[in-house]
């Protein structure tokens, strides 16, 4: 978590409320219920004291699956995933689910920041990554 950006956000409620509506807007219909009030919640945000560390967390979380990249570590996503698809039979059933969702996607495939994290960790387990990468 970078809790500097966190602890930033959470003295000031403009950026607090902004955020939200933002990430919010991102994730559109995969928000769950309790995620969808959260985010109205925080849409809602007036201060006058910081943001309590439980929502600047789940705000924080929810940044993460709403952000979506196509590369990161000098990796491009659909090169990896194509990689590790063909090893998948290697990997354990949910990691390779996860992958064929990934695959699924195809080129234009841009993991979140949490299916980064363990699109990662399926490659070091397989060996297509040193552990010491991302």
């Amino acid at each position: 978590m970078n809790y500097r950006d966190m602890a930033r956000i959470a003295a000031d409620p403009s950026a607090v409320r902004e955020r939200a509506r933002i990430v919010k807007a991102l994730l559109g219909e995969r928000t769950t219920p309790w995620q969808a009030r959260f985010l109205d919640r925080m849409a809602r945000f007036e201060g006058p004291g910081l943001l309590p560390m439980d929502d600047r967390e789940v705000l924080h979380q929810l940044t993460g699956k709403a952000s979506r990249r196509k590369e990161k570590a000098g990796y491009r996503a659909a090169v990896l995933v194509e990689r590790l698809w063909r090893l998948r039979h290697d990997a354990s059933e949910e990691d390779e689910e996860f992958l064929n969702d990934l695959m699924a996607d195809g080129a234009d495939v841009a993991p979140t920041e949490n299916q980064w994290r363990k699109l990662f960790a399926v490659a070091r387990q397989l060996g297509e990554i040193d552990h010491y990468v991302a």
